[in-house]
């Protein structure tokens, strides 16, 4: 069993190595152009120049880029960092501001980060009696789109504190908590977010091991003093800032953008925009975001105090349902937070709890709105920001995802809903309907309210201006002055609450755990395989003839669209002439290449999305699920 289970058995796995052999190969030379360049302008800062960026107080950040994430983040940054100091760094591509060198580095750990998390779940799966699914839930995982895409081609810490939230939850269900609650909070001092598993774990606790509680709870508080109090307290003494951490909690609540992925973004849109703006940028944004996750979490507790959390699968969807309400509760939501709950979707998934399709659109819908937000070329060079992008198809993801979120929310907790008369009528309701039928028009649904969305933002030319010959970016977000300058509409609100509240919520608490029909996940994968590899093909070769034709002219097109940006509303005439110099310096063809190229990379990208989740997510039969308590464990 041991061997089994061991990482030097994991790593010898072909797939793994394959997975590993691919990140590896497509990190140095694409990465968010503007995330990189700030990570390593800050490594330079500390190797040529001795100035350590994170210890830099606020009013000096006029000359130093700052740093807002916790101490740990910054030091892995330095370390990874240090390999580039050895070799020729000054190779690039893409006229990229970074090098292949620096690129490569500063993905390394966060390549490992995925790597280590995908055995802990094949650990996992050995460990709690799901040994059948070991293998499959780690290849979920490292082949997942979305982690694909966070370590290999964006690059951000979120691939670690995945590793470190499930590794302290796994040591937690091992009863080892003073290492779990070490890894938690290691994982805070790379991102705050990893905070989140702290409330459910001590319910968890409470309920199960009230006698461990006490000591696991002081062991939080001192390494919560010692990694953001304490240095907090002496950032304060003068000319001792230099020589401390000093982490930057007021960056943790920020302002909701056009590219959010949750229902801010079309809210603000409507007449509630001065109330969104007022408790989600102003002084209220922590209290606001705080109070209504506050209230979703309650109630969730609330739901499943009768089941006491006692049994394994009950904490994964506990848990899960702590990530939901967050989602649901934060001012800025970017598609990368979705991968925080993947492992634990995963969990839950091979335990039968929620169904795979909801699992399916959840991944994917994040990763559309990624997408849609960011076309393959601003990985390549940031210059072609925004061209191709979608603000409108943003916002109709975010509302989805949020939906979605709901739609989890019912699943995990659909026993308890039930208990109460509303949701038992709405069921009833809905039982004369086929199963398939109430699939398909849940997914109708979503597909609808994306339509619809979409086609309402577009239609309205203050929201989604454009050119004569191709989109630029929307103006509404952009600067505040002209918050209240634009109209809001009614509709919108009204179009939000019914899209969420009357069709799909009702459709998702009658569908069951799992789906009506099962496929052989061999087959499918062969016949998708190809498919991928085609889309994947079709998708370079696009992109070929996109930088082919622009790549050299991306310092022009970045002049035009900050024209755009700054004079939109009033000097059309004189901009045309500027944008006509611009196509007519670029070989024929270039500039409607640039415009249709975002769109068509988008939608191959989607395509492959869709294709690579069904075929890596594995299928769940329920009569075989081997379900331990944690007490058995």
């Amino acid at each position: 069993m041991q061997a089994e289970t061991s990482f030097k058995t994991f790593i010898k796995d072909r797939r793994v190595i394959l997975g590993l052999a691919f990140r590896l190969a497509i990190a140095p030379f694409v990465s968010h152009q503007y995330d990189m360049t700030i990570f390593a302008s800050i490594a330079r800062l500390f190797y040529m120049q001795g100035v350590a960026a994170f210890f830099i107080k606020w009013p000096f950040t006029t000359y130093f880029p700052i740093w807002s994430y916790p101490i740990l983040s910054y030091l892995l940054l330095i370390a990874s960092y240090f390999p580039v100091r050895l070799l020729p760094w000054d190779v690039t591509v893409f006229h990229q501001n970074v090098t292949v060198a620096e690129e490569f580095f500063i993905k390394f750990p966060l390549i490992l980060s995925d790597l280590i998390t995908a055995y802990i779940l094949f650990l996992f799966a050995h460990k709690n009696g799901i040994e059948k699914y070991a293998m499959p839930l780690a290849l979920a995982y490292w082949f997942n789109p979305l982690t694909l895409y966070i370590s290999a081609l964006h690059g951000t810490f979120s691939s670690v504190e995945n590793m470190l939230a499930m590794a302290a939850f796994y040591h937690f269900t091992r009863e080892r908590y003073a290492l779990a609650s070490v890894e938690l909070m290691l994982g805070a001092a790379i991102k705050y977010q990893v905070l989140l598993l702290l409330p459910p774990l001590l319910v968890i606790l409470w309920r199960n091991k009230k006698r461990e509680l006490p000591a696991f709870l002081i062991m939080e508080i001192v390494l919560f003093t010692a990694i953001f109090v304490i240095p907090r307290m002496i950032q304060q003494i003068p000319y001792l800032n230099l020589w401390v951490f000093q982490p930057t909690t007021s960056r943790i609540i920020i302002e909701p953008g056009v590219f959010d992925m949750n229902y801010y973004s079309l809210l603000a849109r409507t007449e509630l925009s001065p109330y969104v703006v007022d408790y989600c940028l102003g002084s209220l944004s922590v209290i606001a975001s705080l109070g209504v996750f506050a209230v979703i979490f309650t109630v969730i507790t609330y739901l499943m105090r009768n089941e006491g959390v006692i049994e394994l699968p009950s904490q994964v969807a506990y848990i899960v349902g702590t990530y939901m309400a967050f989602y649901l509760s934060y001012g800025q939501i970017h598609h990368h937070y979705a991968s925080w709950a993947i492992p634990f979707l995963l969990l839950l998934l091979s335990y039968g709890k929620i169904q795979r399709n909801l699992f399916v659109i959840y991944n994917v819908t994040s990763m559309i709105h990624g997408f849609l937000r960011n076309t393959v070329f601003t990985y390549i060079n940031w210059d072609y920001f925004p061209y191709g992008e979608s603000p409108a198809g943003t916002t109709a993801t975010g509302i989805l995802f949020s939906i979605i979120c709901l739609i989890v929310l019912q699943a995990i907790m659909k026993e308890q809903i039930l208990k109460y008369r509303v949701p038992s009528k709405i069921e009833d309701f809905f039982t004369h309907i086929p199963l398939k039928t109430r699939q398909l028009m849940l997914y109708a649904t979503l597909a609808l309210t994306f339509i619809t969305i979409v086609t309402m933002l577009n239609v309205n030319g203050v929201y989604w201006h454009s050119a004569p010959i191709m989109p630029f970016s929307p103006q509404e977000f952009r600067y505040l002055e002209l918050h209240d300058f634009l109209p809001r509409d009614r509709e919108l609100i009204l179009l939000y609450l019914a899209v969420t509240l009357i069709v799909p919520l009702p459709l998702a608490l009658t569908l069951p755990k799992q789906e009506t029909e099962q496929y052989n996940i061999v087959r499918e994968a062969k016949i998708m395989v190809p498919l991928i590899l085609l889309a994947l093909v079709a998708l370079v070769i696009l992109t070929i003839l996109v930088l082919n034709s622009t790549l050299t002219y991306v310092g022009l097109l970045k002049l035009i669209n900050y024209l755009i940006c700054f004079h939109g509303f009033s000097t059309w005439d004189k901009l045309l002439l500027e944008v006509f110099l611009v196509y007519a310096n670029m070989p024929p063809g270039g500039f409607l290449m640039l415009a249709h190229g975002g769109m068509m990379t988008t939608l191959l990208g989607a395509v492959i999305t869709i294709l690579l989740v069904l075929t890596i997510t594995p299928i769940v039969n329920d009569k075989e699920v081997i379900v331990k308590t944690s007490n058995e464990t």
